[in-house]
């Protein structure tokens, strides 16, 4: 019952709801536009005792194991403007000019740390992302600490750019414009069979079906037993008996 009246609302108002998803989509696609293609590159490195005995090397283990904070210092080292600074002075004018993001991460269970630099330029993301690894590296193992980083795995040259989420964002602009599409149907049948409903009160001459505000009459077969079909239905009998009752 209360689908074949969305159907039947829907279908009467069908202009209603393509102009509400077609308005919707557009102004999706202008907003989202064509975004930048970014790459990824990834280097990591492990992090490795070098305590002087055998003993403090079990032990520095133990705790680099158990205890993540080293792991998360070394990494927020890597993500620093320092590091970045520096890493920065083996780029040109113009690759230091173009907006890099740095992430660092440690790979859960592990000692090993994942740098990861995005650009709009392959060559330029794994540049950045060798140099990062690098002064990193220096950094630490100049702090005379019980751990050291040693390379793990070069950054890689990416060959594709990351995924968008373009198409998701359209398909869910299509979905609210559909959605508001359908409240707006109903909000203008509501108002049309109200204005039928006054008419009848009134005694007057319903509206032409053919004016633009006015949908096209579906006929008594085509109605829904539902409450809006049944106003409408009574509009056009009335609308019917006062043709009949006029004098020629």
């Amino acid at each position: 019952m209360e689908m074949q009246r969305y159907l039947v609302v829907c279908r009467r108002w069908w202009w209603i709801v393509l102009a509400a998803f077609l308005a919707t989509v557009l102004m999706a696609t202008v907003l989202v536009g064509t975004p930048t293609k970014q790459y990824e590159s990834t280097a990591s490195f492990v992090i490795q005792p070098q305590a002087s005995e055998e003993s403090d090397q079990v032990r520095a283990l133990d705790a680099l194991v158990q205890g993540g904070t080293v792991g998360e210092t070394y990494a927020s080292i890597a993500r620093s403007k320092l590091i970045r600074s520096r890493a920065g002075e083996s780029l040109s004018r113009v690759q230091r000019a173009e907006h890099m993001a740095v992430t660092a991460e440690v790979v859960t269970g592990t000692r090993i740390i994942r740098v990861t630099v995005r650009s709009t330029q392959p060559a330029d993301a794994r540049r950045f992302a060798g140099a990062v690894s690098h002064q990193t590296i220096i950094y630490v193992n100049g702090l005379a600490d019980n751990y050291r980083l040693d390379p793990l795995d070069a950054p890689t040259l990416p060959t594709h750019p990351l995924p968008t989420k373009r198409i998701v964002t359209l398909a869910l602009a299509g979905i609210l414009g559909l959605m508001l599409g359908v409240a707006l149907a109903f909000l203008a049948d509501h108002l049309w069979v109200a204005r039928l409903r006054q008419i009848e009160a009134a005694g007057a001459e319903p509206e032409p079906a053919g004016m633009l505000w006015t949908p096209a009459p579906l006929g008594p077969q085509g109605m829904s037993p539902s409450p809006v079909g049944a106003a409408v239905h009574t509009s056009w009998s009335v609308a019917r008996k006062h043709d009949v009752d006029s004098p020629a």
